[in-house]
């Protein structure tokens, strides 16, 4: 049964007179005009709000306009945003030909951890030890902003300026200096390499990339060939050595992930190693790991290294089965290795919850 505030989006929509658009040009978009398609939903098209686009819409082929295109094709309008974007309400809503903006919380449908407010109901002990054990107010706030958006699917929960950071790096007590040793687990084509050097202003000892997609770590080497100290290794990490699948979510490679069958969208398969075993001989300072499902693998895997080297730890936390995140906390907490834990949110998104270990 869909929930009540999910379904009030699409009953509202379904009745709507006026045109509907897409915020968006990627795959968030497409994500999104697939909910509506499979809530009996029509959509005219995607729209971005700048003065100019050249593109089409991730894998689609659809004309992107322009607001100041649709101005002028029409007098009113409905707006659907997808999660990431939720800040764009205030600006879109403001805009004469705009009659309602609409927000959908979880276009991937993968990325929603449902139930977790049943969950807390069996696990309340667990729960309250975790939000007692973290750093802060704003982390228990996060905390309770995730399992509320995934409970409830209003995305209006994470709209709070106190558990927002302005980027993953932004957070204040990271502290970054010109020694770092940067771990970047899941670095794609480089966008969060490039965001850690312009924060420590190029200066730092050393940066260890870890991609598993072919495609990306072409991009990847293109991106930082001309960055000194570098090292990019093509492999997945897990909680042990070994092989997995490459999955890709559709043909523009937009979201990859590591699968351990594979099936139709599976592209290949992957080496993968642990963080222990890759950095046996490297010392880190900083790891960064945005990998959707394995971020507790990846963590376990790495004991040796972590309880070494006690790195501050920056881990997505969001795209798992929802819950296994209170156990990681605790697993690193009863490390007894002095870290505080806080979390937050580096994007108005449910998928962009993250841990900071300090």
């Amino acid at each position: 049964m869909k929930n009540d505030v999910e379904e009030n989006v699409y009953q509202e929509l379904r009745k709507s007179n006026n045109p509907i658009y897409i915020w968006g040009a990627g795959m968030m978009g497409i994500k999104v005009k697939n909910r509506l398609t499979e809530n009996g939903i029509g959509v005219e098209g995607f729209f971005v709000d700048v003065d100019h686009f050249n593109g089409e819409a991730a894998g689609e082929g659809e004309q992107i306009y322009t607001l100041e295109e649709l101005g002028k094709l029409h007098d009113r309008i409905d707006v659907v945003i997808g999660h990431g974007h939720y800040e764009r309400r205030g600006v879109l809503s403001g805009l004469p030909f705009v009659h309602q903006v609409y927000m959908i919380a979880f276009p991937y449908l993968q990325y929603h951890s449902p139930g977790i407010g049943e969950w807390i109901g069996n696990h309340r002990e667990l729960y309250d030890e975790i939000a007692g054990r973290l750093a802060d107010d704003q982390s228990r706030k996060a905390l309770h902003a995730y399992c509320m958006v995934n409970d409830t699917k209003d995305a209006e929960c994470l709209l709070q300026d106190d558990i927002l950071v302005k980027d993953m790096f932004d957070f204040e007590e990271l502290h970054l200096t010109e020694e770092e040793r940067y771990a970047d687990i899941g670095a794609w084509v480089g966008d969060t390499v490039e965001l850690f050097a312009e924060k420590t202003g190029g200066r730092y000892d050393h940066i260890y990339t870890v991609e598993p997609d072919p495609d990306s770590v072409e991009r990847l080497r293109e991106c930082v060939r001309n960055y000194e100290s570098i090292s990019i290794y093509p492999y997945g990490l897990g909680s042990e050595a070994g092989e997995m699948f490459l999955h890709v979510d559709g043909e523009v490679r937009q979201s990859t992930s590591l699968v351990s069958r594979g099936d139709g969208g599976s592209q290949l398969m992957i080496e993968v190693k642990t963080l222990d075993e890759l950095f046996e001989k490297d010392s880190v300072s900083l790891i960064k790991i945005f990998v959707p499902f394995l971020f507790e693998d990846i963590l376990k895997g790495g004991e040796k290294c972590i309880l070494r080297d006690r790195p501050r730890l920056i881990v997505n936390i969001s795209v798992e089965n929802g819950t296994s995140f209170f156990d990681v906390i605790k697993w690193l907490l009863d490390l007894d290795i002095g870290y505080q834990i806080a979390l937050r949110f580096d994007m108005a998104m449910s998928t962009r919850f993250t841990l900071y270990a300090y």
